[in-house]
């Protein structure tokens, strides 16, 4: 397989598994890659250009290390400069300019002390998002960039921009077009709580049901795994999820995917979701 900057981070996975360990090696950010089921969240979202933004490093680094490995590297992509690669790392990315009537509200989430802890605060940061007021910008402050998180944001209307104010530390502040805050966001149809309708469809969909429970896992495993299993759900068919609580930060995903939802809460640490078409 011969590589560049644009090759895909998930499809160089499946050509050789050994490009786990060897990404990882380069950079401490690139370590999710390891788990199986963030990797298919985030590997095939990736190319090699976005990893080095990430793990803030040259793309030509990471291609290096898997020519170790028997990847070919595409000569030109070998060729790049030191001072361009790094050029381009450090030159603030705008998607477009922020207007001036956007400039007054700024909410600050530094996201660096969850990371340290080994804390995912894709969650956090999505709710932040959620309670954002009308033409308030997000600013985000982490060790890297984002770049999985600015690709699914841009697919949801958000404009982005990036610095690297001090060595180590980026800003990332998102941020919509005016004209976007009046536009009704899509929203699945959502029955909270209401266990009239949830038994209405268990039992519509009892023979057509897929069961998982995802209580005893951590933050963000339990909205990654329902999206992993409704990408494989049969056609007609509901998935019924055991969950601690009621996922509030799930239900734009399941919009986006054209899925509506009901759940019936069987107490404060227990509550069951129907999810189906």
């Amino acid at each position: 397989m011969i590589l560049n900057e644009e090759s895909n981070i998930g499809e160089i996975i499946k050509v050789n598994a050994e490009a786990i360990d060897v990404i990882a090696s380069v950079n401490k950010h690139f370590s999710k890659l390891k788990n199986p089921i963030l990797r298919k969240l985030l590997a095939s979202k990736v190319n090699v250009r976005d990893a080095a933004r990430i793990g803030n490093v040259k793309p030509i680094d990471i291609l290096l290390e898997l020519q170790k490995i028997g990847f070919e590297i595409q000569q030109e992509t070998g060729n790049v400069s030191d001072n361009t690669v790094l050029s381009q790392i450090n030159t603030h990315e705008i998607v477009k300019e922020i207007p001036e009537s956007v400039h007054e509200n700024i909410v600050v989430m530094d996201v660096r002390p969850l990371l340290d802890l080994g804390t995912d605060p894709f969650n956090r940061i999505m709710k932040q998002l959620k309670n954002l007021l009308p033409q308030q910008q997000l600013l985000i402050i982490n060790t890297f960039e984002p770049v999985p998180l600015i690709n699914m944001l841009k697919e949801k209307g958000f404009l982005y921009k990036t610095s690297r104010p001090v060595q180590g530390e980026v800003h990332t502040l998102f941020y919509k077009q005016i004209e976007m805050y009046d536009m009704p966001e899509t929203q699945p149809t959502v029955y909270e709580n209401n266990d009239g309708i949830f038994r209405e469809k268990t039992e519509y969909f009892q023979q057509k049901s897929r069961a998982i429970d995802v209580r005893d896992l951590e933050m963000p495993l339990p909205m990654v795994t329902i999206l992993k299993e409704l990408e494989f759900l049969e056609k007609g068919f509901a998935l019924l999820v055991e969950h601690k609580k009621f996922p509030q930060f799930l239900l734009q995903e399941l919009s986006t995917r054209g899925y509506n939802l009901v759940s019936s809460k069987i107490n404060e640490h227990h509550t069951r979701l129907l999810i189906y078409k």
